[in-house]
């Protein structure tokens, strides 16, 4: 089973996002909501994108939307890796 941590969402949202830098969450602000750090439903979108390019696991649109925080966005990622058949 394949599951991404929090350094790992960080640099996919970062990279879809189209910054150079990674974000760091001082202590555990996972719960800081994607909005706050200037994420929105496209950045979710292409986030998506990649990680079905870099897990090979689909994520539907309609359930990225549900994703407010980024811990919010890593569960729902680490779900569908879990769902996901091993190749």
């Amino acid at each position: 089973m394949t599951s991404i941590d929090v350094p790992t969402t960080l640099r996919i949202l970062c990279e879809a996002a189209g910054e150079d830098e990674d974000l760091e969450l001082a202590g555990d602000d996972s719960e800081t909501t994607l909005a706050d750090l200037g994420f929105d439903s496209l950045v979710l979108i292409e986030a998506g994108t990649r990680i079905e390019r870099e897990f090979g696991a689909a994520i539907p649109e309609d359930r990225l939307a549900g994703a407010v925080t980024v811990a919010d966005f890593r569960a729902l990622v680490n779900e569908v890796l879990a769902d996901a058949p091993i190749a």
